[in-house]
């Protein structure tokens, strides 16, 4: 999936009966950036894979997962609106997850800096000449210890000084004193979401599930937005926040691996558009259209207008 030739793949099909698929599909950072039509129907997908690929695709617009054993059985109230709240709410999911990394990779960047300064300190002419004094100046008829805590530091610093190859001096320097960063989460870009469920589901349970569905949608963007709000105050209190960069602009690589602030943004505090409000019925918050009438036509359910099965049969020129 993160192979060169499929960096500017659309639109995707991939059918594995039976098989646990989606954990090798958002595996890598820089899988199929540019996707925008995903089909995984057949496959095994829980509710939390959902979640991961709609956060891990930022670009993706359709989802169909038919006949993915997901919500089988009759309907069961709120599920479908804890559903659709889990996945407006996939963005901060995502920056959730970087943040931890982020989080190791400070205190990586801190620690070689400690090395780096402790090198320098050690590599000072009068710091060699007060440790040749603190050695000659040991009590005569005692044994003085073969191995110095020092020259042990020193062995550490050196090592440090090898490591520093990995980060920049301009790295070190700029975000050593950096306790703390931020992401402020991106909304989600999806469309519609197509998942087929059990005959045995009425038709009025299908129609109280797309109600649902919107409801908690709307719920999660009120979290987003309020999420948006307190992550504004931080920066105006000093702490660093960043956002995603968009897949080919900018002139930042964001198809490399997720180490450091690699394909991350730092935002400043006329960046206005970063925090803003995300309502359902704005272009950003739009809440996706939920079709769950199956690849093959169920009678009494029609296609929801604009749905996933729609726009892949224009694009693969089939029934599937």
């Amino acid at each position: 999936m993160s192979s060169p030739y499929l960096r500017s793949l659309t639109y995707f099909r991939l059918r594995v009966p039976s098989r646990q698929i989606a954990r090798y599909i958002f595996a890598s950072p820089r899988s199929v950036p540019d996707i925008k039509l995903l089909d995984l129907s057949t496959s095994i997908i829980s509710d939390g894979d959902v979640i991961k690929i709609i956060g891990h695709f930022m670009s993706l617009q359709h989802l169909i997962l038919d006949n993915c054993g997901l919500f089988r059985g009759e309907h069961r109230e709120g599920e479908w609106a804890t559903f659709g709240k889990q996945c407006a709410l996939a963005g901060v999911l995502r920056a959730r997850a970087r943040e931890r990394k982020l989080k190791e990779w400070l205190q990586n960047i801190q620690r070689r800096q400690r090395q780096v300064a402790e090198a320098a300190y050690d590599s000072r002419p009068e710091s060699a000449s007060h440790r040749s004094r603190h050695r000659q100046g040991g009590r005569r008829g005692i044994a003085n210890a073969t191995i110095s805590l020092r020259e042990s530091t020193g062995v550490a610093a050196s090592n440090g000084s090898e490591l520093e190859t990995d980060i920049s001096a301009d790295v070190l320097q700029k975000y050593a004193n950096i306790q703390k960063i931020r992401i402020v989460p991106s909304s989600v870009g999806l469309r519609s979401i197509c998942i087929n469920l059990s005959p045995v589901v009425s038709t009025e349970a299908l129609e109280l599930a797309s109600v649902e569905f919107e409801r908690g949608w709307g719920e999660g963007l009120m979290q987003l937005t309020g999420l948006r709000t307190r992550l504004r105050q931080s920066l105006v209190n000093g702490v660093h926040m960043v956002r995603y960069a968009a897949h080919g602009s900018e002139g930042i690589n964001v198809d490399s691996e997720e180490e450091g602030i690699g394909e991350l943004v730092s935002i400043q505090n006329e960046d206005e558009d970063a925090f803003k409000a995300v309502v359902v019925d704005g272009g950003e918050g739009r809440c996706p259209v939920l079709c769950l009438a199956g690849s093959s036509h169920r009678e009494g359910i029609e296609h929801a207008r604009g749905c996933g099965h729609e726009v892949g049969r224009e694009v693969w020129r089939d029934e599937l």
